[in-house]
Parts: C-alpha cells; sequence; structure tokens
C-alpha cells in the first residue's frame, strides 16, 4: 500500500495518533483543544483516506508500513 496517497494534514495525523493511543473522542478534543464534532470529522477524513472502518484496520495498515513516512 502507497502511503503517499495517504497524505493527512498536520491535524488529522494529530488525530490519528492519538486515535492509534487508544484515545476516545472526546479526550483527543480535550487534549488539541477543538469539538468532538470536529474530532469526529478529522476521523471520518482519516478512515476514508486509508480505507478502513475502524481504528483497528488502522493500525494494522500503520503496522504494515512501518518505517513508512505518513503524512
Amino acid at each position: 500500500m502507497n502511503v503517499q496517497n495517504h497524505a493527512l494534514t498536520d491535524r488529522q495525523q494529530a488525530v490519528c495518533d492519538l486515535l492509534i493511543q487508544g484515545l476516545s473522542n472526546k479526550e483527543i478534543s480535550e487534549r488539541l483543544g477543538i469539538s468532538h464534532r470536529t474530532v469526529e470529522a478529522h476521523r471520518v477524513a482519516v478512515f476514508r483516506k486509508y480505507g478502513v472502518r475502524n481504528v483497528v484496520e488502522l493500525v494494522r495498515i500503520l503496522l504494515s508500513t512501518k518505517g513508512e513516512v505518513h503524512g
């Protein structure tokens, strides 16, 4: 899978990083100082760019591309 096709914005990357750490949308919104609805929008964008339906699938893809540049 070509990670370059999944270029994330800085905010999407921040949300992605916190998602894979296991944080909830509420925890992410508090940590980043944005609304939970904004977190949801970034989460949807990340999932769409990677073609996944949940965090487990996202982690699998990121682990399989370990060492490649994300973003």
